[in-house]
């Protein structure tokens, strides 16, 4: 039985927009700024893939727009670093958490093999403000 109240712990925000994927692609969502957050973990929706092999992986950094490097695996929550998304069902998802002390985070998707065609969206989770709880009426990022 659910009794827990998590609904006002946790805010989303979209990170990439729902975007067709093709072959030989590095698809970079937005940096989330994570200064106010003690945690934060994203979510990817795969949609409508019908061939080639989709990775998944963060980066950070600092700064909001530049020196982002792939994340340290000691960083990363749930879903190993680089997990691909082979041979997943339609409608698939997949969750990777972050608790690295770099300001700025954000999800990168490399595809690479065969004509790759697939879908997909990637949605931002917060939780744990520091210093006051979440306004459900401003995004996190």
């Amino acid at each position: 039985m659910a009794s827990t109240d998590i609904h006002s712990s946790f805010s989303t925000s979209t990170s990439l927009v729902t975007t067709t994927i093709s072959t030989a692609t590095l698809t970079i969502g937005d940096a989330a700024d994570t200064l106010k957050l003690e945690g934060i973990e994203y979510i990817f929706h795969l949609i409508d893939v019908s061939d080639g092999t989709f990775s998944m992986f963060l980066q950070d950094s600092d700064e909001p727009s530049s020196n982002f490097v792939d994340v340290d695996q000691k960083f990363l929550i749930g879903t190993e670093k680089g997990t691909e998304f082979i041979d997943f069902a339609n409608d698939s998802n997949a969750m990777l958490g972050y608790v690295g002390g770099k300001k700025f985070v954000r999800p990168v998707i490399r595809t690479v093999g065969g004509t790759v065609a697939g879908e997909v969206l990637v949605l931002l989770l917060v939780d744990s403000p520091r210093r006051s709880p979440i306004n459900q009426n401003v995004t996190p990022i």
